[in-house]
């Protein structure tokens, strides 16, 4: 074994020390002031204390439970807080869940680099389109969010590099299967792209194996995925009820029941603002991979990454709900054709001796052109970005705010209503006879709506300023926009965004 592992180390090592580079490299940027940017967010807070209700309660959520996201994402986040005592070792329980996305996000580098060179792409062209990827701000922001799209998107590019395997083996199709099964029982939505994977699999394997290959994916895929169907049934919540949460309702729910985005090309569209926020932070990838699909498309090796990249582009077409990370999925794949234009268009060109003194010109020129216009025009864009993000802080607020609340609030007997991103952290420091309450389940959880009764339940709001103003919120929170009729501010940290208010309810 010992021999096996140096041998491949020998025949691999240009490989291994470009891909421990990028991962040096990515890595240091990624963790300097994670714990203090981005500014802390609902969905944050929402996944954290879902795993920590795992860890201290034994339960799939610290609310009742119902099937809006499957628990793989979760879950895992626990298992790692379990294992290495990341929520107590930071100041916040949010930052334990970052170091995980930490890992997660090396994770995929390295997948990333293996991917591309199993595409057939050189070690030049895998190790540009890596570090394109793991130096875009809009990467390095993103991947710093605890999401359930970042712990899947390591099992969803691991799913791919498995069904590269130039083996061709029935254990790479099952582990495949595997890797793609939690990839989606982590995050639902990237079942969009098992099409994708399917047609890999088929046309990378053998015509004399690929149906017994894909038919040992599909059976392991479906077993894995239909326990969660399973668990719902055995629990009586698989179809609607009254009474119950069910798995076909929150489905339902997630299809036709949320507010569509609108259009992408509808300037005044909740869709178009998200886009215009993504390419604010980066759009020198997102631009790069879509320029490079009409050619990647004619190489059959390129094919899945385009047509992962085709399908998360057409995606953003619907006018349907546009998710605020939808675009973490998107962003490999753009990365991977943009190295596979690279390889194509330049590198292969410039080896090619024998080939058209034109075309190694012509590679010449362009890869010159490339290279000056990623320094005049990318390179400043980018580290001011990755500036911003290795030295702002947008968690002081947040901070102050839960040492105030633990400092003058007393600990038992008040009910606060508060943002999902400070649950867990009130939790931890003994705020838990009652609960604090989400704002958002003082309409949409029946139980809590019962529990607090009316405005005259809750002792003390606590809220971002947006939150606050947000021209809907009366509508959409009426028992805690009158309990704020009766309430006094009594302490406010922060300004704009990053404002929160601490209102004391008079009863």
């Amino acid at each position: 074994m010992q021999e096996r592992l140096l041998t491949w180390l020998k025949a691999h090592r240009l490989d291994v020390i470009l891909v421990s580079l990028i991962v040096l490299i990515t890595g240091i940027i990624s963790a300097v002031n994670m714990t203090n940017y981005p500014q802390r967010f609902d969905d944050e807070g929402t996944y954290i204390a879902q795993a920590w209700a795992i860890e201290e309660r034994g339960t799939l959520t610290h609310y009742t439970y119902w099937y809006d996201h499957p628990p793989a994402g979760w879950i895992q986040i626990a298992g790692y807080e379990a294992i290495t005592n990341a929520q107590n070792r930071y100041h916040s329980s949010i930052t334990g869940g970052r170091e995980f996305m930490l890992i997660a996000h090396l994770a995929t580098i390295i997948l990333l680099f293996l991917l591309a060179r199993r595409l057939g792409l050189g070690s030049l062209a895998a190790t540009l389109g890596t570090l394109a990827y793991g130096l875009s701000p809009l990467v390095v922001d993103f991947s710093r969010y605890v999401l359930l799209d970042n712990v899947g998107l390591p099992w969803l590019i691991g799913a791919f590099v498995l069904a590269l395997s130039p083996r061709r083996q029935i254990s790479a199709a099952i582990g495949a299967a595997i890797c793609m099964a939690i990839a989606v029982l982590s995050k639902e939505t990237f079942i969009i792209l098992l099409p994708v994977l399917v047609y890999t699999m088929w046309t990378h394997n053998d015509a004399r194996n690929r149906r017994y290959l894909l038919a040992a994916f599909g059976v392991v895929f479906f077993m894995l995925t239909g326990m969660y169907v399973l668990y719902a049934a055995l629990k009586n919540e698989f179809f609607p009820g009254p009474g119950h949460v069910s798995l076909l309702g929150a489905f339902a729910w997630q299809l036709s029941g949320r507010q569509g985005s609108g259009s992408i090309f509808n300037p005044i569209s909740g869709a178009h603002n998200l886009l215009t926020y993504w390419l604010s932070f980066d759009h020198w990838l997102l631009l790069s991979g879509l320029i490079s699909l009409p050619l990647t498309l004619f190489f059959r090796k390129l094919r899945p990454i385009t047509l992962a990249l085709i399908f998360g582009f057409l995606m953003l077409l619907r006018t349907g709900y546009l998710p605020y990370p939808y675009i973490i999925a998107v962003l490999p794949f753009a990365a991977l054709t943009l190295a596979g234009l690279l390889h194509y268009a330049i590198i292969l060109p410039l080896q090619a001796y024998r080939g058209s003194a034109f075309y190694r010109h012509w590679a010449r020129v362009a890869s010159l052109g490339m290279a000056l216009g990623a320094l005049i025009f990318v390179s400043p864009v980018w580290y001011a970005k990755l500036h911003a993000a290795t030295t702002i802080n947008q968690d002081t607020y947040n901070r102050q705010a839960i040492e105030w609340i633990d400092k003058h609030i007393n600990h038992h007997g008040k009910r606060l209503v508060i943002e999902s991103p400070m649950w867990t952290d009130l939790e931890n420091k003994g705020f838990n006879n009652p609960d604090p309450i989400w704002v958002y389940k003082t309409e949409t959880d029946p139980a809590i709506v019962k529990l607090i009764g009316s405005w005259k339940g809750v002792d003390y709001v606590i809220l971002n300023g947006l939150t606050v103003n947000a021209s809907d919120f009366n509508q959409a929170f009426p028992t805690v926009s009158q309990a704020i009729k009766h309430a006094k501010v009594v302490a406010r940290f922060g300004e704009n965004a990053q404002e929160i208010l601490v209102y004391q309810v008079k009863h």
